[in-house]
């Protein structure tokens, strides 16, 4: 997740050029040379690498001089920590692919290896192998343009037999052929035939797939735990997850097993220990067990009448202290791989990747601040700014749908790994807040 620096503070470093943060740190260029600052905008690493990457696992890949050869324009790649110190042993020809779980891939005497932090070669890459690694995997495809797997010794764990083949876990292989799909793991065996029609992720690990139009679950090694008999499981929360079979909604636990009958016309996850249903057009709460909650459901709105100064900055501390105290678990950094949101003379702008199973699609959206004809928050879908021109909606951890036909969106506030990024993230919006207050009183 990136967080951009505002244009006043980039107006103010004396730098060429301000990237965005990665882990903490920003990549600054100067006179043609990079280097590094942290978060307060302290020069950590000054600008003296002929070119640079971004940090990645707290090491980032840097170009130097050979003081030997430098007269010869020759250079070597090195990794350094967040203090400017080398942090992996050796020099490289060139950097193919930055530390991700642990490994990278690097050019040594014209040739592609994969080496560890302590620069020790794990592996010489076969031009056939499709990088970077993955759970310490990669895809291997031939001239057929068919896929499978090889593991760091090169060894093949899934036959090079497959349209496409995906790395779900460091455990579990989807394998795809002729619109069918299934599962090996990552020691070589097979474990399903190919009978799935739709796979899924859900943020727990487990794994959606559907057969004949119903679905049912696989947990992380691909064991069956739900035959596929629901018309649809939405994602675990608080250890249960929504189901739907025929007309009806109920709710079942990570062994499988429904511990809430279906029997609503609607269910929606558990936040807090409590979930809202909708049964006979009433919608109430109902704890863990299924027991009612004698709680009323509110939605917090502002018309655009009453959308003052202090209205609106209710509305944003209001959904501010929603993150911090309602949702401060962690969601896959998969889901969201890059976010932006900020106001800008006047525009309200949203931009993010939203990953699936089936690609990753950049959606961006904007707004005139002066267009927006409501502001309002739903306890179960999150923030909204709507608009003449559609609506911004800021959701809540697990919303990650994108409705194509419709001007609508949502940005997540919670799919955080830590509490540094939900910390960026109060930032963005306090920045939103204070931008609202000066366009729109």
């Amino acid at each position: 997740m990136s967080v951009c620096v505002s244009f006043s503070q980039k107006s103010q470093l004396p730098y060429d050029s301000v990237a965005a943060f990665k882990e903490d740190m920003a990549m600054v260029t100067k006179n043609g040379r990079y280097g590094f600052i942290n978060r307060d905008y302290k020069e950590l690493i000054p600008p003296m690498y002929v070119s640079a990457y971004d940090f990645s696992e707290g090491v980032a890949a840097v170009e130097v001089y050979d003081s030997l050869t430098a007269a010869e324009g020759n250079s070597a790649w090195i990794f350094i920590d967040k203090t400017g110190k080398q942090a992996v042993p050796g020099n490289y020809q060139f950097l193919e692919y930055p530390f991700s779980e642990g490994l990278a891939v690097v050019d040594k005497e014209n040739k592609k290896v994969v080496i560890n932090k302590k620069g020790e070669v794990l592996a010489i890459t076969d031009p056939s192998w499709v990088l970077p690694f993955q759970f310490g995997f990669a895809k291997v495809k031939n001239d057929q343009m068919q896929y499978g797997v090889v593991n760091l010794k090169g060894q093949l764990v899934v036959p090079v037999e497959y349209e496409q083949v995906t790395l779900l876990s460091p455990k579990l292989v989807q394998v795809e052929k002729e619109g069918q799909l299934g599962f090996y793991n990552t020691k070589g065996k097979k474990l399903t035939k190919l009978m799935y029609q739709e796979v899924d992720t859900l943020n727990n690990g487990f794994v959606k797939v559907m057969e004949k139009g119903k679905y049912g679950l696989l947990n992380k090694e691909g064991i069956e735990v739900v035959a596929p008999k629901y018309v649809q499981i939405d994602d675990f929360e608080e250890g249960l997850a929504p189901v739907k079979r025929n007309d009806k909604w109920g709710y079942i636990d990570e062994k499988g097993k429904e511990v809430i009958p279906v029997k609503y016309k609607f269910a929606n996850s558990f936040i807090n220990g409590k979930a809202t249903v909708i049964m006979n057009d009433e919608e109430f709460f109902i704890d863990k067990k299924g027991k009612y909650v004698n709680e009323h459901y509110t939605d917090f709105i502002l018309s655009k009448e009453s959308l003052t100064k202090e209205a609106t900055e209710k509305a944003f501390l209001h959904i501010l202290n929603d993150i911090v105290t309602k949702y401060p678990y962690a969601e896959s950094e998969e889901v969201i791989m890059d976010s932006l949101f900020s106001i800008h003379k006047g525009i309200l702008s949203g931009s993010y990747r939203e990953y699936t199973p089936k690609g990753v699609g950049v959606m961006r959206l904007s707004m005139p601040v002066s267009k927006i004809k409501e502001v309002w928050y739903d306890y179960n879908m999150g923030f909204y700014l709507e608009g003449n021109t559609g609506t911004i909606q800021i959701a809540k951890p697990g919303e990650t749908r994108f409705e194509e036909e419709s001007t609508s969106g949502m940005v997540h506030l919670a799919a955080l790994k830590d509490g540094a990024h939900g910390q960026r993230w109060i930032e963005q919006l306090t920045i939103a807040l204070n931008a609202l207050k000066k366009y729109y009183p």
